[in-house]
């Protein structure tokens, strides 16, 4: 059985698919199997089905879809997601995947390089901080600072606690990303950051949008719902971002609170039967 699953999801470029394909080959740690997740629209030009296993989802699957697929198809124990068009290097995996040599450890980041500037997964102390929500500054620019869970477009997760959530939920990346991290933060799951590693990106990584930000906070607890909650926020919005104030505010409003807590519910319970020590074949007292 593998150690680690490398999760991919086929988002219609073919050119982005086979850069992260071709680097994943040469740089492939022994022990590792390659997903590569699409809606049954890659064909494998390559013909590459003895090295990689391809998995087929739904027509018309999201790129959240796409990773949940993958998660579901995994057989390692640990898996790494990772967005098409990135290409690896040498021992990318290596210390990312010694940390989870601690039970405790739930997940795993590593730098994310784009230019000239750094981000290592969403920020800890960005998730209770209305100002810096609505500034959409979520990520950490430092490699020391505490993060609650990683960036989905390369991140390492213990798999068993994304099955224990039963996946990523959200509309598109960044708000997968960010509202794993309020999950992890709601579990108290710790994720630790790999400081020796940075993958080169070619795109900034994607911002979420205001209103999903809001709604997502006002979901966690984080902001109130309700009309007079949302002038309020739209005021403050608008003093450090205008163009997103209608939207923030329109989050909060149509946001309901408490929609994450059957699942949070459901994920405790999962992982508090799963590390019970079970006494089989000891007769009662």
């Amino acid at each position: 059985m593998p150690s680690l699953s490398v999760i991919v999801p086929y988002r219609g470029n073919d050119s982005n698919i086979e850069k992260t394909l071709l680097s994943l080959l040469e740089n492939r740690p022994h022990d590792a199997e390659i997903l590569v997740v699409h809606d049954g629209s890659y064909r494998d030009p390559y013909d590459l089905g003895d090295e990689v296993l391809f998995v087929e989802a739904a027509a018309g699957a999201s790129s959240v879809d796409l990773w949940n697929e993958g998660i579901m198809a995994a057989c390692a124990p640990i898996v790494h997601t990772l967005v098409d068009g990135i290409a690896v290097l040498p021992g990318w995996t290596d210390l990312a995947c010694e940390l989870f040599a601690q039970d405790s450890i739930a997940a795993s980041a590593v730098g994310l390089k784009y230019r000239s500037s750094s981000t290592y997964g969403i920020a800890t102390h960005a998730l209770d901080t209305p100002a810096r929500l609505r500034k959409r500054h979520v990520f950490s620019l430092s490699a020391d600072a505490p993060v609650s869970a990683p960036q989905i477009s390369c991140g390492f997760y213990r798999k068993s606690v994304l099955l224990d959530l039963e996946g990523f939920r959200g509309t598109n990346m960044a708000e997968a990303e960010l509202e794993m991290a309020y999950a992890f933060d709601t579990l108290g799951l710790e994720c630790v950051v790999d400081d020796t590693t940075e993958v080169l990106v070619e795109a900034v990584p994607t911002e979420i949008g205001s209103r999903q930000l809001a709604m997502i906070a006002v979901d966690y607890g984080i902001l109130r719902n309700g009309t007079i909650s949302g002038i309020s926020e739209a005021l403050s919005a608008a003093l450090v971002n205008p163009q997103g104030a209608i939207s923030w505010s329109l989050g909060i409003v149509s946001a309901k609170y408490g929609q994450h807590q059957a699942r949070i519910t459901l994920a405790r319970e999962r992982r508090k039967e799963r590390l019970q020590p079970h006494n089989f074949g000891k007769r009662a007292a």
